[in-house]
């Protein structure tokens, strides 16, 4: 809903003691999410999963509120997570490529590549910045990184990155590990110290999720880095069906009646891994590992899994 407070004879002060603003209807049909980015008077720009499940950007006049045009189409693998209107006419966007992060300026207006912003593997957890201004700031985290807020100006064509903020972990050197993504159907990470042998003799964790439409995107873990710095585990993360990595389809192909998917994505990943493998109790809590859903991975594959310590949530 909106109300053109502009049409009022008297602005704000024409209402008092009246009841109710003349809002006019826009959205009002829980059909789809709708976020706005930016508006020029009554134009504004939106982005939506209507008809869209990995969302698309459109553009709508309030004076003729049924017409909607595309400014940026669904694209069909990469999910838009966000987008904000930075230096005027430009725009950051944030999407999610196969569960990592990667940031683009385009232009506002036609949606036009203007340039990839240089990103490592990981998650934007936030990007901030005004439309006026031509510096925003990015939130970044990874396996590898406890957290940096980089600050970047787009006065240039090219965009200057620098860090502004950084977490550091006394103690721990992020040159020691690497981590690798599974370039299959099903998607994974895969961490551990650089110097090792992946021979298959090293401990190995498994944690997935696939429920809710979350998304398991990198993020820092100190327990983990601490079985792999210093007992020589290898952890992986599985982003297996219904999980929000490849928008709305992806999670509707893990739920309810397809949740079986989530079972066989877990056992593929799993099959896939070295023979010395755990699962952590609190690895999808409710989902793989609850009283009643760690069975069907059990007894399908008795012999690959050995459960963890953790707590896990039972509802």
């Amino acid at each position: 809903y909106y109300c053109d407070i502009s049409a009022l004879p008297n602005g704000l002060e024409s209402q008092k003691g009246k009841e109710l603003l003349p809002f006019v209807k826009l959205i009002d049909k829980f059909e789809a999410s709708c976020h706005d980015i930016a508006n020029d008077d009554v134009v504004f720009t939106l982005r939506t999963s209507k008809d869209a499940p990995k969302y698309k950007l459109v553009r709508v006049d309030l004076k003729e509120p049924s017409t909607w045009t595309e400014v940026l189409q669904e694209t069909e693998k990469d999910v838009l997570e966000s987008a904000i209107a930075v230096n005027g006419d430009q725009m950051v966007m944030s999407n999610l490529n196969d569960v990592k992060h990667v940031l683009q300026k385009r232009n506002l207006e036609t949606g036009a590549l203007l340039h990839h912003l240089p990103i490592e593997i990981g998650s934007v957890y936030d990007v901030s910045g005004r439309r006026k201004d031509n510096m925003f700031f990015i939130g970044f985290t990874s396996f590898l990184t406890a957290g940096i807020t980089y600050q970047c100006n787009l006065e240039s064509r090219i965009p200057g990155m620098k860090v502004f903020r950084e977490i550091v972990v006394p103690g721990f050197n992020r040159n020691e590990f690497r981590v690798n993504q599974d370039g299959t159907k099903i998607p994974m990470f895969i961490v551990a110290k650089k110097d090792i042998v992946l021979d298959g003799s090293h401990p190995c964790s498994l944690y997935a999720y696939g429920g809710f439409n979350i998304s398991l995107s990198p993020t820092f873990s100190v327990c983990r880095i601490v079985l792999a710095r210093h007992l020589g585990a290898v952890y992986c993360i599985a982003n297996i069906r219904g999980g929000g990595e490849y928008g709305e389809e992806w999670h509707k192909a893990g739920s309810l009646a397809k949740k079986q998917n989530c079972f066989d994505d877990f056992i593929s990943a799993a099959e896939y891994l070295p023979k010395k493998l755990c699962i952590p109790a609190e690895a999808v809590a409710s989902f793989l590992l609850g009283l009643t859903s760690i069975r069907p991975c059990m007894n399908l594959r008795l012999w690959l899994f050995r459960e963890g310590g953790g707590v896990p949530l039972v509802n």
